[in-house]
């Protein structure tokens, strides 16, 4: 399933909402947005952040865990439900 995906640099306003396939593993994802960050936002590295995990990291959401790039499971098994209100920060390393 195709599904449209915010994502927002950290401590800023810049988005962009991305379609990403619920079947891609969290590198896949990462490999095919590669591009697409460099060009909308011009930054050449950058991590991924999950904005639905449960996990407080001083306060702010943005200082989270990196996602992992895992390519053994998919994003739909990672988030389940929870996959309907995901989003990701961008976050330039």
């Amino acid at each position: 399933m195709i599904i449209a995906l915010y994502f927002k640099v950290v401590f800023t306003s810049n988005t962009r909402y991305y379609n990403i396939n619920t079947q891609w593993t969290p590198k896949k994802m990462y490999e095919e947005l590669k591009n697409k960050i460099k060009s909308d936002f011009n930054i050449d590295n950058f991590e991924l952040v999950d904005t639905v995990s449960l996990i407080n990291y001083n306060g702010k959401s943005e200082n989270k865990p990196k996602l992992e790039l895992i390519d053994d499971i998919i994003l739909h098994e990672i988030y389940k439900n929870e996959i309907n209100y995901l989003a990701f920060y961008i976050r330039p390393i």
